[in-house]
């Protein structure tokens, strides 16, 4: 019997695999991990700009601790901070504006709608990637960013709003 030909499926399973090496390679943006699980479903709670980021510092000197003052105690700005638990697993918040151009004097909704969102190590946080989503961390949030927010939890309906974050999608660069 002479030699065997080779099968045409045979034949392009390196061709097929350096094709879909090269598209992995574009879709995660020069080394981001796209990851398959995207936002929630459904519509964010808000869209818009990262007007302030702010990390969590746990503060444990120079505090009072929680329950040491007396819960109807005059409050003033000299007042010493409350001491917050080192192990908390609050990351930071950050403070998301419709419209961040507009002034706030007047009546809603001329300055659009204003959420404070806290970010915990249970909140996702992910980037617009390549058609997909790359995970990303607290510290890649900028002033300017637009993104998209889930929130979790109950939300306090003052103005702005405050939320804990189920998730949040960075969409457009600062800028």
């Amino acid at each position: 019997m002479g030699s065997r030909a080779l099968r045409p499926t045979t034949a392009r399973r390196p061709v097929a695999a350096a094709a879909v090496a090269m598209v992995v390679a574009l879709a995660t943006g020069c080394g981001e991990e796209v990851v398959g699980a995207g936002p929630p479903a459904g519509p964010p709670s808000i869209t818009g700009t990262l007007t302030s980021v702010t990390p969590f510092v746990p503060r444990t000197e120079d505090c009072v601790e929680v329950g040491r003052r007396p819960p109807d105690a005059a409050v003033s700005s000299d007042d010493e901070p409350f001491c917050t638990d080192p192990d908390s697993d609050v990351v930071g918040s950050v403070l998301v504006e419709e419209q961040p151009d507009r002034p706030v004097a007047g009546s809603r909704p001329p300055q659009g709608d204003k959420a404070v969102v806290t970010v915990d190590t249970g909140s996702q946080i992910l980037r617009q990637a390549g058609g997909g989503y790359a995970e990303a961390a607290f510290d890649a949030f900028e002033v300017g960013q637009v993104v998209d927010v889930w929130f979790s939890g109950p939300v306090a309906e003052s103005y702005p709003v405050q939320a804990g974050a189920k998730a949040v999608v960075i969409s457009e660069p600062a800028g």
